[in-house]
């Protein structure tokens, strides 16, 4: 019988990038607006779910962080006041 064994580990939790905040909440807030969202769609000749599909159309140039960063100054703001 193999023998079991417990492995714990701590890990210092880094604050995000200023990038990674703003995708992350424009991601949310795509997201929000798709609640409801049901079926399966093809986008990219695969199938995602309906929803996934939505956000992807509302997102299309997600990786332009400086787009969003002029857009949305009120979330550059959120994330100085919240990481500093």
């Amino acid at each position: 019988m193999a023998e079991l064994e417990q492995i714990t580990y701590v890990r210092v939790r880094k604050d995000p990038t200023l990038k990674q905040f703003l995708v992350r909440k424009a991601v949310a807030e795509a997201a929000s607006r798709t609640r409801g969202q049901t079926g399966v769609m093809i986008s990219g000749g695969r199938p995602m779910p309906a929803s996934a599909a939505l956000i992807k159309d509302y997102l299309p140039n997600l990786k332009d962080t400086d787009s969003l960063m002029r857009e949305h100054p009120e979330w550059v703001e959120e994330y100085k006041q919240k990481y500093g």
